[in-house]
């Protein structure tokens, strides 16, 4: 990853930020729990594509928590494994997590691992960090400063899925529902739910989000 390249992720994370009022602060506090769930799901990915999703989300917490600084072994690949970015985060992190100059620092290294990682599962790194950045510019939603983390409202990638987020939400009665596609345009669903035995009907707009193309990222 060049110089120019982790420029162009870092302005675009901050042009993020600056949209969703997110801060430096609030996302510091949020940054171990988040990266030790996207670890998990790591381990738990069937394929290198969820691999490189978990990986990205990783790195994406990074620089939204950090001030970080371009250095020149950004541009080398060394063998590390998600062992050691684990060992990154639970030691090294945790060790420095109340001196934040030092906490930066360590933080860049965890950049520098998983930037090689992506790149030993046989990925861009630089055009992946652009394909999830597109993702979640998609999406809409708030960020929740008890659950410390960014919650999306009704979106999804596909209409199966749409459909699928809707009936979640309108299944809070217990009873037996129906969800049907009602009509799209290019930025929405509008899914109508109704109950059966009451016949209680609700009209939902969920939005059309990007899905990361991790494919077109491969070396």
């Amino acid at each position: 990853m060049t110089r120019e390249q982790f420029n162009e992720i870092k302005e675009r994370l901050a042009k993020y930020r600056e949209i969703r009022h997110l801060t430096y602060e609030n996302q510091q506090e949020a940054f171990l729990g988040n990266a030790f769930e996207k670890a998990s799901e790591y381990f738990r990915a069937k394929n290198d594509l969820e691999r490189i999703d978990a990986l990205c989300d990783i790195a994406v917490f990074c620089f939204n928590a950090f001030d970080l600084k371009y250095k020149d072994r950004y541009e080398d690949i060394y063998p590390f494994s998600m062992w050691h970015i684990i060992d990154n985060i639970n030691e090294k992190i945790i060790e420095f997590k109340d001196k934040l100059e030092d906490f930066n620092i360590v933080t860049q290294g965890l950049i520098y691992k998983i930037s090689s990682l992506t790149y030993i599962l046989g990925f861009d790194f630089y055009k992946c960090m652009l394909e999830t950045i597109k993702e979640i510019e998609s999406r809409t939603g708030y960020y929740d400063d008890e659950l410390k983390k960014f919650v999306n409202k009704l979106c999804a990638f596909n209409k199966d899925e749409a459909i699928s987020n809707v009936s979640k939400d309108f299944g809070f009665l217990g009873n037996s529902i129906i969800c049907r596609l009602t009509q799209e345009d290019k930025n929405f669903w509008f899914i109508t739910c109704k109950e059966i035995e009451t016949n209680l009907q609700i009209d939902y707009k969920v939005k059309k989000i990007y899905k990361a193309d991790y494919e077109s990222c491969k070396l």
